[in-house]
């Protein structure tokens, strides 16, 4: 039996192979950026992602990424740009808000799970959670990971047979663990759901753990939002969700809301 089917950290469609003359334009574009002051690099990084949509809208990376409905060209190539500069060493502080606050606990108030749709600058609550103390853990296919912006490595789970004893393990210790769950095709041991963006396929092994382990679920999307802020929108279950296809429902729910309000705009169920 496969315990690690439905909880891989990025569908197989969103992971593409290394191309020796990207690799060489990555490198060049994070050594030039160190010229630029680090106070400025997220801003710089910004417009340039701007000027680079026409071109990141030809790749196979923008054309997996966009069958996922979850993020526009201006985040996709916004995620890319800031992948390459975290990659190669070259360190920025970015613009981050989280909404509403009030449903993350706080660092030791027990085990959490943080789980979102495949938002790609999602990866960037990652910085986040570090900054504040929450040590967090990442369910990832790169051992090499770094905390976004940073020259730190990620606590990556690699998915194996073992992942779901890990991260069994690390709830019971209080740990935070974070993970994208929904997926871009059927498989054996996830849910569908109906949402305005089209089907949503969503993982369900980790919310079983959860429950098991009385864990802080706490929803993510990720926004980019009018004024170039990165906008974390969160969202908690409700106690009606008291089982597994309970917390799926108000999850692919969460997910449905979040992606058609306008990026940055409160939400009223808050």
């Amino acid at each position: 039996m496969d315990i690690t089917s439905g909880v891989e950290a990025q569908p197989a469609a969103t992971q593409t192979a290394g191309n020796p003359a990207l690799r060489f334009a990555g490198a060049a574009v994070a050594l030039a950026f160190r010229i630029v002051p680090e106070r400025h690099r997220f801003g710089i990084a910004l417009l340039a992602a701007r000027c680079l949509e026409p071109l990141i809208r030809r790749t196979s990376a923008y054309a997996e990424r966009s069958k996922l409905h979850t993020d526009d060209l201006r985040e996709i190539s916004l995620d890319l740009l800031l992948l390459m500069l975290t990659r190669h060493g070259t360190t920025f502080t970015p613009r981050l808000q989280v909404q509403p606050l009030e449903y993350l606990p706080p660092p030791g108030a027990g085990p959490i799970l943080v789980v979102s749709p495949h938002t790609m600058l999602s990866m960037l609550f990652l910085r986040y959670l570090e900054d504040r103390g929450y040590e967090p853990f990442v369910i990832a296919a790169y051992p090499g990971l770094r905390t976004p912006g940073t020259r730190l490595p990620a606590r990556v789970l690699d998915p194996s047979a073992a992942l779901l004893l890990k991260v069994r393990r690390l709830l019971r210790d209080g740990a935070t663990v974070t993970a994208m769950i929904d997926r871009d095709r059927p498989e054996r041991r996830n849910a569908e759901y109906q949402i305005s963006a089209g089907r949503l396929f969503v993982s369900d092994a980790l919310l079983q753990l959860a429950l098991q382990h009385d864990a802080h679920v706490v929803f993510l999307a990720t926004r980019l939002d009018e004024r170039s802020c990165i906008v974390f929108n969160l969202g908690s279950p409700s106690r009606l969700a008291a089982d597994v296809i309970g917390l799926a429902a108000e999850f692919a729910g969460f997910v449905d809301h979040t992606l058609t309000l306008p990026a940055g705009a409160p939400d009223p169920r808050a």
